[in-house]
């Protein structure tokens, strides 16, 4: 069974159309002589335009045939015509199991204006949803599809507004535009709504109006050690320090760019431990004031140090 045969039975079989005697306009991707011999089977007629590369006689497939002529075939109820305008046109083939061999004044086949009454729905819903295409090329095939789908989705969204609207009505382009800001609000107010809620990680958090280092480790065993790395802050005095820390035996200095004050040194590390910065007497934070170096096996989050212009002696 042919795509477009499946696309039409499994349509007509789920919208439960079949034994009703409904008329069905294809054009000529689904139209096939066996889909029409189906769809009569099952009490469902069926007019559509026929592609030259499908099944069907010969006379209709290459026909010899003259401007604004037409020339019918029949077998049963289904009825096959070919048809052609103008010399500058090629001809135009035809299926039915619902119509008759007749002309109109013009000599054109009653057959073609049936089918353009119902299909003009289709030529219309494809001329609307091309207008203000935002389409980009891709290789990826469903990306078009999605944005076909999208494209149908606003145009009868448009429709309905239309016809279900008092207000004064807007044009397609200020139609789309509305949604898309509609859309772009709702989305910033979801957003703002879900950041207050959100649950604080364990990553370590810079301490506002503190002193802190960056690039370098504090180790030292028995009270001595060396500090490496580049050291910035401002002090709870307004003194501002900068520079490279180095010392031993539990000294060093810092260099003072800034006003004087008492500044207020937070040991912030993402691995070293309390044993060496907590030392009795020295840590003002009081979770660890009293600690000893060697019964102090906490990550330090907050271990001040209270020194003015110079670290500790």
């Amino acid at each position: 069974m042919l795509q477009g045969s499946y696309v039409v039975n499994s349509l007509l079989d789920s919208c439960n159309f079949f034994y009703k005697y409904y008329h069905v306009v294809t054009d000529s991707f689904f139209t096939s002589i066996d889909l029409a011999k189906e769809l009569l089977r099952k009490g469902t007629f069926m007019t559509g335009t026929l592609r030259k590369n499908r099944a069907m006689p010969s006379s209709i497939k290459n026909p010899t045939i003259n401007d604004n002529e037409a020339k019918f075939l029949r077998q049963g109820q289904l009825l096959l015509c070919v048809y052609k305008e103008t010399r500058r046109r090629k001809p135009v083939r035809l299926l039915s199991t619902a119509c008759t061999a007749e002309l109109n004044n013009s000599g054109k086949p009653k057959l073609i204006e049936h089918y353009n009454t119902k299909m003009g729905g289709v030529d219309l819903a494809d001329q609307l949803v091309s207008a203000n295409v935002d389409d980009r090329k891709t290789m990826k095939l469903w990306e078009k599809v999605v944005s076909n789908l999208l494209q149908r989705m606003v145009t009868n969204a448009y429709i309905l507004y239309n016809q279900n609207s008092d207000a004064p009505r807007l044009s397609r382009l200020s139609f789309l535009q509305s949604i898309i800001e509609d859309l772009a609000q709702e989305h910033l107010l979801s957003c703002q709504q879900r950041l207050p809620n959100r649950e604080p990680n364990n990553a370590l958090i810079r301490l506002t109006g503190c002193s802190y280092y960056t690039g370098g480790m504090y180790v030292g065993s028995s009270g001595t050690g060396t500090m490496t790395g580049t050291m910035t802050g401002i002090g709870t005095g307004g003194s501002y320090y900068t520079g490279r820390y180095v010392g031993s035996s539990g000294s060093g200095t810092m260099t003072e760019t800034g006003g004087s004050g008492t500044t207020t040194v937070a040991c912030v590390d993402k691995q070293g431990k309390c044993t060496d910065y907590a030392r009795e007497g020295t840590c003002t934070d009081p979770r660890y004031t009293g600690w000893v170096k060697d019964n102090c096996a906490r990550t330090c989050l907050c271990c001040e140090y209270v020194k003015q212009e110079q670290v500790e002696k």
